[in-house]
């Protein structure tokens, strides 16, 4: 089972700034990295988004289905 992208990125962020591991971290600080990765997911989708329209608006591409 594949699991969910933000969940993976938490655990990537917390990596990067802690050396103990992500489940001894407090489910406070869990659901802080779970918020900062929904939020870079989030702002990568629409940066992805804006490239995509000023893409199409040049060159028509196939559109592709919305992932979340």
């Amino acid at each position: 089972m594949m699991q969910d992208p933000a969940e993976l990125v938490a655990r990537a962020f917390y990596a990067a700034e802690h050396t103990d591991e992500w489940e001894k971290a407090p489910a406070s600080v869990k659901q802080e990295y779970r918020q900062l990765a929904r939020e870079a997911i989030a702002a990568l989708n629409d940066q992805n988004a804006d490239i995509r329209s000023i893409l199409r608006s040049s060159v028509e591409l196939p559109k592709r289905p919305h992932v979340s």
